[in-house]
């Protein structure tokens, strides 16, 4: 989770806090009872202080002293707070990040570039440069409306100044539905005219969506339009008007209402020439000639710029300021709840991307093309920029496509100056990389059979998808009219979601099968030549795998089991992949103890155990951090293994030999065999399908067993837990056991876990204070010692296959076990300075790598991790300078890493 400074946490708190956000919204409620008047500050300013503190201690865990976030709450809520126009703090916060370039637009500092993503984490910067824009308005010279404008059309998605612009770059991890910028979601929910469908779970949300737009509403229709005619009493008259829109509750105090942009804008003047001062009148009619025409980009700055005009003007009284206030902060609670804040990819999938505040979004008429219009603009922002878009396989062939087409043909038009140019042509910019979830609460293996089925039927299909949209379309005319075959869009494959909750092994039979010819047996693999020819599908694998982890052996497991079962080679990469890079004793200390499944954790170790064989063999690595580790990990599986859920009881206390624990591996490798294609194979009767040979290669070799599995075989250990699987009320009744595994902190064990460890399961049953029992274990300094070489032996071994991975390095910060970019493993396994990866040096400690971790920069989900591929590239830069590499060694590996990425899109395109 990205660490912020104080200042940074206390600005987000007032602006962005819903504590500060319900204070300003019960004090101004508090004004409507007869026997208050008028705000009583030293009341408002203590109470949101204390709200601002309260804040920062939830979202850091109070780690922070007193002593040390006091001074930036006082300095937000000093005597000044709304009695004057001037808000120092805002002021500080642009000049720490900001700056004006000397053609007029804004661009964050290059060398501040760390600090400026901590603050995108806290608060929209359009709050700060329409806070700033407006300040220069009112400086003589800068008043008139065409500086402002000029100004306004300057400014560039998340200002990302022009350091990158200079060359084109390639996106090869970006998901579709994950694009889309707060600031479009909330420009929709804030500025829509129409009221949204109410759900119980967007009650919340709706009520705030309900008093923002009550407030403009009354803004746009009382107050703005009055123009120069302002004064004091206009002021209390518009406050008195606008207070019952104020409180909460089930029974709203005053109707719904929203603004009818388009009309507002029409009633208004655009004052001519553009050589008139900056006045309300004309704010609003930008604001709603932009919002009438869909320009939600361009209506969201004028938004801000027309709220903090009002906010600044000498005529407002406290009250009216606190109005202003509470409305920002409102919008920017909102996009608190659109961005991910918090550890694990469960926490993103099921909070931050189905956000209620998005579903609200989505209830616009026009949120589909807006959106994807968006999504061009973003992935394509320069000359020559490409993508590899990541798409739901369940999603394929809908009506985004021909949108998304369209929209990217559009954008690349202009970034090549050519009016002409052909959906043929611009389709050499991207393709889509279509993916299984692992979000679903249940997924049988037969319904993602069909899932591949459906995808295999439209590779090789010779019906061609539309990518054009219908004549008419926006009053643009008829657009030609082009199709493709989805074998020529559709150039990966992937599995995203919770590896957690769904290993790879219940996608990879699919995954193998995809790419075989054997997938489409009886459909010619030649064609006759011709225009019209259908090319052979050409899927390379870019899937999630050690991305978010319960313990470091875990992550490295799902990645090696990603590399093994999905049969990867050359060309196909890893996204994410962290478990390969954070050092283990670094991950556990900021992460704590662990707690995982029981079987999950046996599996870790039996197949660290084969590894540390393999590594230890004096034949092959000769690793004594191997062979250090070998025989606790046999005690480890010894102890645990009579309690996995799926393994039968054994009579006695026959020691666990090395043959058995060969078996258990063997039996491991062997699930990328599909339990459900080999259990269908019991009796006598085969039931080939075409599908078998390769979604169960061992079938011959199980089939023998499941008529009477045992342990003493690796196929019965296989057939056992596969049963277990496919009937789990007919297995013997046991514990779900978890395990609980330590790291001791000073190297030793200490006698309470030596205790705990040794605790019968009768005694642990008996204690248990929680439903599922836990056991324990630990991890000692030579575990963590040897996880460490294990990640420098897995990195080479993928490098040799010529693998490559997919880093998202401010997704990972948000969602994984890292603060700040400059943590992130990509420095490891691609250092800035190839001398680093000499023997012995610090990113081969172990002599057990030779080469480099081929890795592209990416951003993953944009719009809901604020940034983008520039600014990436900006912060990876900026990481390794702060690491100690020269501006120019660090230069030289970026521009290294572009080219990379560029040279990896085109190989599985053509």
């Amino acid at each position: 989770m990205l660490r912020r400074s104080i200042p940074e946490r206390a600005l987000g708190a007032l602006f962005g806090g819903d504590l500060a956000a319900t204070v300003l919204r019960r004090h101004l409620a508090g004004l409507l009872r007869p026997d208050q008047c008028q705000l009583k500050m030293a009341a408002l300013r203590r109470d949101l202080s204390v709200a601002i503190q309260q804040d920062i201690d939830h979202r850091t865990g109070g780690v922070l002293r007193l002593n040390e976030t006091s001074p930036a709450v006082q300095s937000l809520c000093d005597e000044a707070l709304l009695h004057a126009p001037d808000i120092p703090t805002l002021d500080a916060a642009f000049d720490a990040v900001l700056q004006f370039t000397p053609d007029g637009a804004v661009e964050f500092k290059d060398v501040r570039v760390q600090q400026y993503a901590q603050t995108l984490a806290e608060l929209d910067p359009t709050v700060l440069v329409a806070w700033r824009l407006v300040c220069r308005s009112e400086a003589k010279g800068n008043g008139k409306q065409a500086s402002l404008e000029t100004a306004v059309d300057r400014l560039r998605p998340l200002f990302v100044g022009p350091h990158f612009d200079g060359q084109p770059f390639a996106e090869n991890h970006v998901h579709l539905a994950g694009v889309t910028g707060s600031e479009l979601v909330l420009a929709h929910v804030v500025l829509g005219q129409t009221i949204p469908q109410a759900k119980s779970e967007h009650k919340d949300v709706l009520r705030r969506v309900r008093r923002i737009r009550r407030v403009l509403s009354s803004l746009a229709t009382d107050l703005w339009p009055a123009n120069g005619d302002v004064d004091k009493e206009l002021i209390k008259r518009w406050v008195a008007q606008v207070l019952p829109a104020i409180p909460d509750g089930d029974k709203e105090a005053v109707p719904d209402s929203h603004v009818d942009w388009g009309t507002l804008a029409r009633g208004l003047s655009s004052n001519g020439n553009g050589q008139a001062q900056v006045c309300s009148n004309w704010l609003v009619w930008k604001l709603g000639d932009t919002a009438s025409r869909d320009q939600y980009q361009a209506a969201w700055i004028w938004l801000f710029i027309a709220l903090w005009r009002t906010y600044r003007s000498d005529k407002m009284n406290v009250t009216a300021r606190a109005v202003i206030l509470l409305v920002i902060s409102d919008i920017m609670v909102l996009r608190r709840r659109l961005l991910m804040d918090g550890n694990g990819l469960r926490r993103f999938t099921t909070q931050c991307f189905e956000s209620p505040v998005r579903d609200v979004a989505k209830q616009r008429a026009r949120w589909e093309e807006s959106s994807s219009e968006e999504t061009a603009r973003r992935i394509f922002a320069r000359r020559g920029d490409k993508a590899a878009i990541k798409v739901r396989l369940d999603s394929l062939g809908k009506a985004w496509l021909p949108a998304l087409a369209c929209n990217a043909n559009k954008v690349i038009r202009m970034h090549e100056c050519d009016s002409a140019l052909s959906h043929e042509q611009s389709r050499n910019y991207w393709h889509l990389c279509a993916h299984f979830n692992r979000v679903k609460e249940e997924q049988p293996r037969r319904q993602l059979w069909e899932l591949a089925k459906t995808l295999r039927d439209d590779l090789h299909s010779y019906q061609a998808w539309p990518i054009t949209r219908p004549a008419g379309h926006d009053g643009n005319g008829l657009e030609p009219e082009f199709e493709v075959f989805p074998s020529q869009i559709i150039r990966g494959l992937d599995v995203v979601g919770d590896e957690t909750r769904w290993p790879i092994e219940r996608f990879a039979p699919m995954l193998r099968w995809l790419r075989s010819p054997e997938a489409a047996p009886g459909i010619p693999r030649k064609l006759p030549e011709g225009p019209g020819q259908r090319p052979e599908p050409q899927l390379h694998l870019s899937i999630h795998a050690g991305e978010d982890y319960a313990h470091p052996l875990s992550g490295l497991r799902h990645v090696d089991e990603t590399v093994d079962f999905c049969e990867m080679g050359a060309g196909d990469r890893l996204g994410h992949a962290l478990a390969l890079g954070i050092p283990p004793d670094e991950w556990l200390r900021r992460h704590g103890d662990v707690t995982l499944p029981l079987d999950e954790h046996v599996d870790n170790l039996i197949w660290a155990w084969r590894r540390a064989v393999d590594l230890g063999d004096p034949e092959a690595s000769n690793l004594d951090e191997a062979r250090c580790v070998l025989p606790r990990l046999k005690k480890r599986i010894e102890r645990l293994l009579p309690h996995v859920s799926w393994y039968p009881p054994a009579g006695g206390d026959a020691p666990l030999t090395e043959k058995h624990l060969q078996h258990l591996h063997e039996a491991w490798a062997l699930r990328k065999n599909c339990p459900y294609k080999v259990l269908q194979q019991a009796g006598n009767i085969v039931v080939e399908d075409t599908d078998l040979a390769i979604g169960a290669p061992d079938w011959l070799r199980l089939r023998a067993a499941l008529d009477g599995a045992t342990t003493d075989t690796a196929e019965g250990l296989y057939v056992l837990r596969a049963n277990h699987e496919a009937n789990p009320f007919l297995a013997e009744k046991k514990p779900a056991w978890r395990v609980c595994v330590a790291a001791p902190r000073h190297g030793h064990v200490t006698r309470r876990q030596h205790e705990l460890e040794n605790l019968s399961t009768e005694a642990i049953t008996a204690e248990a204070e929680m439903p599922i029992p836990c056991l324990h274990d630990h991890d000692d300094a030579d575990d963590l010692r040897f996880m460490l070489a294990l990640q420098d032996a897995c990195l080479e071994r993928y490098a040799q296959l010529g693998l490559a991975i997919e880093a998202n390095p401010s997704s990972n910060v948000y969602i994984g076990q890292l603060q700040t970019h400059s943590d992130h493993p990509i420095y490891r396994w691609n250092p800035p300075d190839a001398a680093d990866l000499n023997k012995g040096r610090c990113f081969n400690l172990f002599g057990l790598r030779s080469k480099p971790m081929p890795v592209t920069i990416n951003t993953d989900d944009p719009g809901m991790i604020p940034t983008t591929l520039r600014l990436e590239h900006h912060l990876i830069h900026e990481g390794a300078i702060d690491r100690g590499y020269s501006e120019q060694k660090a230069a030289a590996w970026i521009e290294k890493l572009r080219q990379f990425g560029l040279d990896l899109f085109d190989a599985a395109h053509k």
